[in-house]
């Protein structure tokens, strides 16, 4: 079928023409006019919706997107950057997989780290944010909670990573402390166990 192209003037020193789709206002207490950007169906894919700035310049131009309230929704949702990457929110921010789909955090195949912090504060009335890692709750019968595991990094050939539980410093204060414990129970049956134990060997000498 026949293609439909909006092109503006090019430039020979000067700042290119625009493209600018703008919906109508209204003064009445209803909503402005809709903004549609939908492509057609086919038989075994609907078409791509592309909107890209282009990068053939020094630096690539800027995608904004400004609402309310900004929803994406698809089979599958992508985003990638070639360097940077910055996700922020003035109110709470929620990541959450459906059903029982995992939901995976990793850095790149060239040692990258992954650091999880929470906030500051500049209010001596108030310590700073705390990081809570809880297993999944079983809610049906006698379906057991979720577990936490927390393991150093495996290694092909050299030592495994290690593990490093540390209190807070502080530079005038007493610094954190480091508690294990298991939690209490309400019925009749005992509480959980503490157990620490090394790794066996098959030559050498287990750890202490």
């Amino acid at each position: 079928a026949g293609s439909v192209s909006l092109l503006v003037g090019s430039s020979g020193a000067g700042k290119a023409g625009d493209v600018k789709l703008r919906s109508g206002d209204t003064a009445g207490a209803v909503s402005g006019g809709d903004v549609v950007l939908q492509s057609g169906n086919g038989q075994t894919k609907s078409g791509n919706v592309q909107i890209s700035a282009a990068t053939e310049g020094k630096a690539a131009g800027d995608i904004s997107l400004t609402s309310g309230d900004l929803s994406a929704s698809a089979d599958e949702v992508t985003l990638r950057a070639a360097k940077d990457m910055t996700v922020s929110s003035l109110g709470e921010t929620l990541i959450s997989s459906g059903g029982d789909k995992p939901v995976t955090i990793e850095a790149g195949n060239k040692a990258g780290s992954v650091s999880i912090e929470a906030g500051l504060s500049e209010d001596s009335a108030v310590p700073g944010g705390s990081v809570s890692v809880v297993g999944g709750e079983g809610m049906a019968g006698l379906s057991s909670g979720g577990s936490v595991e927390v393991a150093g990094g495996a290694s092909q050939g050299g030592n495994g990573g290690d593990l490093l539980l540390t209190g807070g410093a502080s530079e005038t204060g007493a610094s954190g402390s480091v508690l294990m414990r298991t939690a209490s129970t309400d019925g009749i049956a005992t509480s959980g166990s503490v157990t620490l134990g090394t790794g066996k060997t098959q030559a050498g000498v287990s750890g202490s």
